[in-house]
């Protein structure tokens, strides 16, 4: 990341952190098990990333509803990418001057009530932790890392794979009786 990106995202914290003061969030754990509805952020700069959440979603049940949304670092997107009613792609494009998501559908995915929202992201991107940080899901999880002060659960994972990640997750939560 270069100078004036690094900035520019420092600058897109700070006005985040503003925006957070004016957000209420209720805290509810809850286990896979019983939740009612799951919200998705994911890195979609890897294909295999789409593949392997959408397996993942197969073995959960089918009266769980889910809503994703991919992040695509890149201003072009591949044609690979095709937003339906639940499952929601944007690039950078979509984004302000400082990294902020500018769409009328992220803006309600973040002010669902989801049961649990799974950041899955195992690097960086502040796309990401905005849309995390905005969302009102009662029960936050994801990689223990660069996203611990906005998740309420988090899986340290030593290797830096999604595939992990997605097993990790759906083990611990699968078995949290709340």
């Amino acid at each position: 990341m270069n100078f004036l990106s690094k900035y520019r995202t420092k600058i897109g914290s700070m006005l985040l952190r503003s925006k957070l003061k004016s957000r209420n969030r209720e805290l509810r754990a809850i286990g896979l098990n019983k939740a009612q509805s799951l919200g998705i952020v994911f890195d979609a700069s890897d294909k295999k990333n789409h593949r392997l959440i959408k397996e993942c979603l197969k073995s959960f049940p089918n009266t769980l509803s889910v809503n994703a949304i991919g992040y695509y670092p890149n201003s072009k997107m591949d044609n690979d990418y095709i937003s339906d009613k639940s499952w929601y792609f944007f690039s950078s494009k979509e984004c302000d001057f400082f990294f902020q998501p500018d769409s009328k559908y992220i803006e309600e995915f973040c002010n669902q009530k989801f049961d649990i929202l799974l950041v899955i992201d195992t690097y960086y991107h502040f796309p990401i932790e905005w849309i995390s940080s905005m969302s009102l899901a009662g029960f936050k999880a994801g990689k223990s890392g660069k996203y611990d002060k906005l998740l309420d659960f988090m899986i340290d994972v030593k290797e830096n794979s999604v595939e992990r990640l997605l097993h990790e997750l759906t083990h611990y939560l699968g078995n949290l009786n709340c």
